[in-house]
């Protein structure tokens, strides 16, 4: 009885030192990171994309086989990764850390209750709603970290796209002297190129794909288990 108090003052203690300063201190110093570096990121993506758009849009000077343009994109995507890579894998092992947390922090309660729930017991509505309480700001912090962390990714896919626009890929084609054989290496080059571009969390690249998978499974065990806490209150 004695260690079952101290077992529960623990737990209490430690819900209110992650809901408050231990927490907060922690997704508030991460997040201040990947923000910073995100934003900085998706300026540099946009504007290399802005100024290899308007070069390749400009084609009245463009001659067959000239390659100048693809020549400065190659040079600004090296600048580019040489300015981003220090921030990605310092911040990196910090939003690793963070991903990890907060789907720890979001699943195992819930995992929790439903396996006490099938070895026979049932919850108080009390319970269902400090558990609710305890793992939503994780998946809210989870949501919001994930959101700006794919920043990059996404203004990379719409470079990507706007360089499969007819004007501007007519003159990436003439780059190549219209082989479509060859052209199709640019753009395999081009998502090769996204890697050095985008966050990464245990080697895996932060994608929108990634995050719809995270996020999506996240939703689907969250509904199922206080559908189940629910339903045994009943």
């Amino acid at each position: 009885e004695a260690w079952f108090r101290v077992y529960e003052a623990s737990f209490y203690f430690s819900i209110v030192w992650n809901l408050t300063w231990g927490g907060l201190y922690c997704f508030g110093l991460t997040f201040y990171l990947i923000a910073i570096i995100s934003s900085a990121a998706s300026e540099k993506i946009n504007q290399i994309s802005s100024e290899t758009i308007d070069r390749l849009t400009d084609y009245s000077h463009m001659e067959e086989g000239e390659i100048d343009v693809l020549k400065e994109l190659t040079r600004k995507c090296k600048v580019a990764e040489l300015q981003l890579q220090k921030g990605y894998k310092t911040v990196g092992i910090c939003l690793a850390q963070v991903v990890i947390i907060g789907i720890l922090q979001t699943v195992i309660p819930l995992l929790d209750i439903v396996l006490l729930i099938i070895g026979g017991f049932r919850p108080r509505p009390i319970a269902i709603i400090v558990l609710i309480m305890y793992t939503l700001p994780f998946a809210v912090g989870l949501y919001v970290v994930l959101s700006y962390a794919t920043q990059p990714s996404i203004d990379y896919t719409a470079f990507i796209h706007a360089c499969h626009k007819p004007d501007t890929l007519w003159t990436i084609s003439k780059c190549y002297s219209g082989n479509q054989a060859t052209l199709q290496y640019f753009f395999d080059g081009l998502e090769l190129q996204r890697q050095h571009f985008i966050w990464k969390a245990m080697g895996l690249p932060i994608t929108m794909e990634l995050y719809h998978r995270v996020i999506g499974s996240l939703v689907r065990i969250n509904l199922a288990s206080v559908a189940l806490a629910l339903r045994s209150t009943l």
